[in-house]
């Protein structure tokens, strides 16, 4: 994700929810939102390759778009309105395991990492993970809160390490992780830190835009020759014939694909 955030002046007539809506189907990364009587506000970062100006024509109810540092944010306020499983001011997660005989449940501190569950595509990445992950070596590229990395832990993955451009993000993932007493088998740091062991085969998680999945895949060419499947979400369904034929570009083969709110997940093989 980056780093840059803007803020985007909404008419205050306008549904704000709708607007939401409507930038997460874009790919912009919503962070907070604000309104009052006389005006409207949302926080985000927009996707790579994305123009201010394409977007503020694509919607007609944005009145500016504007550089911006992030107000203090009451995440917890932001995580009891949009988060399932919210409660007691902490999100609650129950994790199948592969076999299903067992459900084990993580908790999540309110913060700026993406993957409180309010959207279809961590969701869909979940869903995928149980039979995947097992015994096998995880990187979960983006880790945002780090909800997929615990996942990771509590589906008894071999080994788990988490990246991420967003130094708020790898703050917000090690809080989680120590809250669920796994800071001492995740790793989380930035992408240019991580080392891996020449002969590991490593299954990778990306829940990202296309255009981030783009630069994510193309940074990490050290690690190619590793990488023997991936779990990959944030592409809408109206998109998927462009994303899949990228991805057999990279030597990804569609072992499965799900759907859920017009957003898809896949589990490619790596070819």
């Amino acid at each position: 994700m980056k780093n840059n955030v803007v803020v985007i002046q909404i008419d205050p007539t306008a549904d704000l929810e709708e607007i939401w809506k409507n930038l997460e189907e874009t790919g912009c990364n919503l962070l907070y939102s604000s309104s009052d009587d006389t005006s409207q506000h949302i926080f985000c970062r927009l996707p790579s390759g994305i123009k201010k100006q394409r977007i503020m024509t694509q919607f007609p109810e944005i009145l500016a778009i504007d550089t911006a540092s992030l107000p203090e944010i009451d995440w917890e306020t932001q995580w009891a309105d949009y988060a399932q499983g919210y409660r007691n001011g902490l999100l609650h997660v129950n994790i199948e395991t592969k076999n299903k005989s067992s459900i084990q449940q993580l908790i999540l501190q309110p913060g700026p990492g993406f993957g409180d569950l309010s959207h279809a595509t961590t969701r869909l990445v979940l869903k995928l993970m149980p039979s995947v992950v097992y015994n096998k070596n995880v990187l979960d590229v983006g880790c945002g809160s780090g909800i997929l990395s615990l996942a990771a832990i509590a589906m008894n993955a071999s080994s788990v390490c988490g990246i991420d451009i967003d130094d708020d993000a790898l703050i917000h993932s090690r809080i989680n992780s120590q809250l669920n007493g796994m800071e001492n088998v995740i790793s989380f740091m930035k992408p240019e830190k991580y080392c891996k062991k020449s002969s590991d085969a490593l299954v990778l998680l990306m829940n990202m835009i296309q255009s981030e999945q783009e630069v994510a895949w193309n940074s990490l060419k050290s690690i190619h020759k590793n990488v023997t499947t991936i779990l990959a979400s944030g592409i809408l369904a109206a998109d998927c014939s462009i994303y899949k034929k990228l991805c057999d570009s990279w030597g990804w083969s569609i072992e499965n694909e799900i759907e859920e709110d017009g957003w898809m997940a896949y589990h490619f093989l790596k070819k």
